[in-house]
């Protein structure tokens, strides 16, 4: 599935099967970029050039469709289906409390956290309605690695060394 159909899902409220793989990085970017996700005392990290903040700066813009926030209807989407399949089901003042919590951190998960595989994991993995810190907690894995790069990527377009006043 190409990156405008997810993005068009994503939009929608309807949920991707899984999140989509990261684009690949030119070797020196990933390079650099692994170093900075997993440093190592031993190691100094690699000298930040400005050919490597444009890359950084034109990847990071190819992420940019994969972080952003989910929409309302993608976590109700989501959310449904696990109060549903709880063995104890919720009240609807319970469910609708939920619901409002997790729209007001949903910013912090871009929307492909959101996704059938980890909706699958929610509905066999909690017996209750989950809290908002166990559904974060849950989704967090499946986007992890997009979050540390884009992470690594902002600390080398950010890179105060480069920059002349």
């Amino acid at each position: 599935m190409d990156l405008n159909a997810l993005e068009t899902l994503g939009l929608t409220g309807a949920l991707p099967v899984a999140p989509p793989s990261v684009p690949p990085m030119p070797a020196g970017l990933r390079a650099h970029v692994e170093a900075l996700i997993t440093p190592h005392v031993d190691v100094p990290l690699p000298a930040t050039t400005s050919e490597l903040q444009v890359a950084a700066r034109t990847h990071r813009q190819a992420l940019v469709k994969y972080l952003l926030p989910a929409s309302p209807e993608v976590i109700a989407t989501w959310l449904w289906p696990v109060a549903g399949a709880v063995e104890y089901l919720p009240g609807e003042d319970e469910y609708s409390r939920r619901l409002s919590s997790l729209l007001l951190v949903s910013d912090q998960m871009p929307w492909i956290a959101w996704n059938r595989e980890t909706q699958r994991a929610a509905v066999s993995t909690f017996k209750r309605l989950p809290s908002v810190a166990a559904i974060l907690e849950l989704v967090t894995p499946s986007v992890s690695k997009i979050l540390a790069i884009n992470r690594a990527l902002s600390v080398i377009i950010d890179d105060l060394s480069l920059r002349v006043d």
